[in-house]
């Protein structure tokens, strides 16, 4: 069957800015004269090429190339591709061609660079905790010995960039209806723009549910409410092992978790009510003494 081809204007525009090995995967359509009066035939866009075409346009001229990318993070262009497939960046591919959010990049640069080796599940959870004055009872006490060391001479800030074990960030879709039911679903530990101390501090995110899940109840969340991938998600579920028993730890994550969360998230607004919150863990718990310690009492353990 024939497809139907986008005529081209009358000076015989014939996108000559894309390659001829991109004509296949663009939907070209040969064998057409362009009309410009000489007679060529020339290759036209289908509809659904031109479509590719000029979603990629879009896509180009708000997104960063593999390199831009690479270099805003100081990486290889390779670890770009690796955090990519990782789910650890947002972006989509065009023509072949990865477009990275450059939010999402901020959000990145906002993690940090690790000094030292990422914390387990566990172990980054109950370094949080213990930020909070919380007694992380999934570790033994020489572990928690060895974390509260730790907190005492660097501080929660210069540690945060460790601790990205604490849950992978997955993005969806759900209709907004379902939003505040998803919200109180039982295994679903709310953090971020979800939990009150984020709506205290002034973010009123009501459209939106943010929170720690263990990949089963992922799982069930998915095919109860239909979620869908989305690069506009209304809901965030950051999937972590489970290490602890019960789960979850509470309704809502420890502010610690929550400070952490709000600082490395791709909204430039909602990162700087997370500055605001994680002020007081900057430093070495040991000159804060008993300010954070009544500060922290406030939020679910």
């Amino acid at each position: 069957m024939m497809r139907s081809s986008i005529r081209p204007p009358a000076d015989g525009w014939a996108l000559s800015s894309v390659r001829p090995d991109q004509h296949q995967s663009l939907g070209y359509a040969y064998g057409a004269t362009d009309r410009s009066g000489s007679g060529a035939r020339r290759p036209l866009l289908t509809a659904a090429g031109l479509l590719i075409y000029r979603l990629g346009d879009m896509v180009e001229q708000s997104g960063l190339t593999v390199s831009e990318a690479a270099s805003r993070l100081g990486v290889h262009p390779s670890r770009v591709r690796a955090l990519i497939h990782a789910g650890d960046l947002a972006a989509r591919s065009v023509g072949g061609r990865w477009f990275i959010d450059p939010e999402s990049v901020d959000a990145r640069t906002a993690q940090g660079t690790a000094s030292g080796r990422r914390f387990t599940p566990a172990r980054a959870w109950g370094l949080l905790f213990l930020a909070d004055d919380h007694r992380p009872t999934w570790l033994d006490s020489n572990a928690v010995w060895k974390l509260r060391r730790l907190l005492d001479a660097h501080g929660l800030d210069i540690l945060r960039p460790r601790l990205v074990g604490r849950g992978r960030r997955t993005a969806w879709r759900a209709h907004p209806s379902d939003v505040p039911r998803i919200r109180e679903e039982q295994g679903l530990c709310r953090t971020g723009a979800s939990t009150e101390a984020a709506a205290s501090a002034g973010l009123i995110a009501s459209d939106l549910v943010d929170g720690y899940v263990p990949s089963e109840v992922q799982a069930s969340l998915i095919a109860t409410y239909g979620l869908r991938p989305s690069d506009q998600p209304n809901v965030v579920l950051r999937v972590v092992p489970r290490f602890a028993d019960p789960w979850p730890l509470g309704r809502e994550a420890p502010m610690s978790v929550v400070a952490v969360d709000l600082v490395e998230d791709p909204d430039p607004r909602t990162r700087a009510v997370g500055q605001s919150m994680i002020r007081p863990y900057r430093w070495p718990t040991a000159t804060i003494g008993t300010n954070t310690s009544a500060m922290s009492r406030g939020s679910s353990s």
